[in-house]
């Protein structure tokens, strides 16, 4: 088989107004859409990857310009709404309170830094404003 560069997950898999979309980002991607689509059979599970990898990359780049375009017009999210989310997540407390030991460990089995994944989820509260903003300016007024 042929290396399509997704195997290793280091590095970027594309850049966007010079900043990278990373690797990890889009096999992370691809392992939840496997998840959620179940196992495809063996003689098709080559072409299913490589059209998740590139969907999944298509997504985050996507994402990425939104968000470049978002923080040019001021939205931003604020080191406290990272924290407040990171200190809300389930997975992270216990008997409702945060336990900076399961944040630690989450971060040694994923192998992930802390600032990846504030500056993760800060991308996503970002889009999630977005959202909220579009939707708010979608909605029809009372006399539409």
């Amino acid at each position: 088989p042929q290396d399509t560069g997704f195997a290793q997950g280091g590095g970027a898999a594309a850049y966007v107004n010079s900043n990278a979309v990373p690797m990890r980002h889009v096999l992370r991607m691809v392992d939840n859409m496997r998840q959620s689509e179940g196992p495809t059979e063996s003689d098709q599970a080559e072409a299913v990857q490589r059209q998740r990898q590139a969907m999944a990359l298509e997504q985050l780049v996507t994402q990425e310009l939104i968000a470049q375009k978002a923080r040019r017009t001021g939205l931003a999210v604020s080191d406290a709404e990272v924290r407040d989310f990171i200190v809300k997540q389930p997975a992270f407390q216990q008997d409702g309170r945060f336990q900076r030991e399961m944040y630690l460990r989450y971060l040694q089995m994923t192998g992930e830094t802390a600032a990846d994944l504030e500056e993760q989820i800060r991308r996503d509260l970002l889009l999630q404003k977005i959202q909220r903003a579009f939707g708010a300016a979608l909605r029809p007024t009372e006399m539409e």
